[in-house]
């Protein structure tokens, strides 16, 4: 189990906000997924993400910037400094993925998110 802090970049009314939200992913054989919810403390509104199939992109633009890609919905998430993002990508990247040394892709804008997951921390 890997967790932390990040900001989740969300679109509300044609304007891009990033709240804060702590991520807990758990890896092993089996399982691959992800919890995110907007406090280490209250997980009411906890978001899950199958991180299984998914794909990771890094930004070009932002040094910081994370997305997954998971069964057509995508999040974008910020981390606290630059020194973080290769541990991360490594850990969220499948596992499948891992074992084949496959270069992570990079992107180079990022679209909007879906709408469920925006309202997923609207509450």
């Amino acid at each position: 189990m890997k967790s932390g802090h990040f900001y989740m970049k969300r679109y509300v009314n044609g304007k891009i906000e990033t709240i804060p939200v702590f991520v807990r992913v758990y890896k092993n054989s089996l399982e691959h997924y992800a919890v995110v919810c907007e406090s280490q403390t209250n997980q009411n509104s906890s978001l899950y993400i199958n991180l299984k199939n998914s794909e990771v992109l890094f930004s070009e633009e932002s040094d910081r910037d994370i997305m997954v890609v998971t069964e057509g919905s995508y999040m974008t998430f910020r981390t606290l400094t630059s020194k973080n993002v290769v541990e991360w990508l490594s850990f969220v990247q499948p596992i499948s993925k891992t074992h084949k040394k496959k270069d992570i892709r990079k992107c180079s804008t990022f679209c909007k998110q879906m709408p469920i997951l925006t309202e997923a921390f609207q509450e």
